[in-house]
């Protein structure tokens, strides 16, 4: 399962759903409109069973992914951004967060939208929201 969400108080959205077969790329799109001139774009992931893992954090233009294949690319207006993964699959089913630097760590922050994945390794699949 995949879900996309967005953490704390700030305004921030992400689509209701996306289409992707296994290891085709994916770009996972986060809208910040009320970002601060000095908030950093952060995304995270959680798994099933496991904690929360960072996966980047990024303040202009574009910053690699080193824990999956993937580049964060972030808007000249710092409004939005997007996590570009290259080829992902099953194993990175997970839960993931788009949030500011302002938001992470805030007692009672939960996802603005979940998204879920449904679908298979080989047969592709597509997110559904909850």
């Amino acid at each position: 399962m995949v879900v996309l969400g967005a953490l704390g108080t700030a305004q921030i959205l992400q689509p209701h759903s996306a289409e992707v077969l296994d290891g085709a790329p994916l770009n996972l799109t986060c809208e910040h409109s009320s970002i601060n001139p000095g908030d950093y774009i952060q995304w995270y992931r959680l798994f099933h069973n496991r904690g929360l893992q960072f996966i980047v954090s990024g303040f202009k233009d574009t910053a690699p992914v080193s824990t999956l294949e993937g580049t964060l690319h972030i808007s000249k207006d710092r409004k939005s951004s997007a996590l570009a993964l290259l080829a992902p699959g099953l194993g990175d089913a997970a839960v993931y967060y788009c949030a500011l630097s302002d938001t992470v760590g805030q007692a009672g922050a939960a996802p603005h939208k979940n998204t879920e994945w449904e679908g298979g390794a080989s047969s592709g699949g597509r997110w559904e929201e909850e």
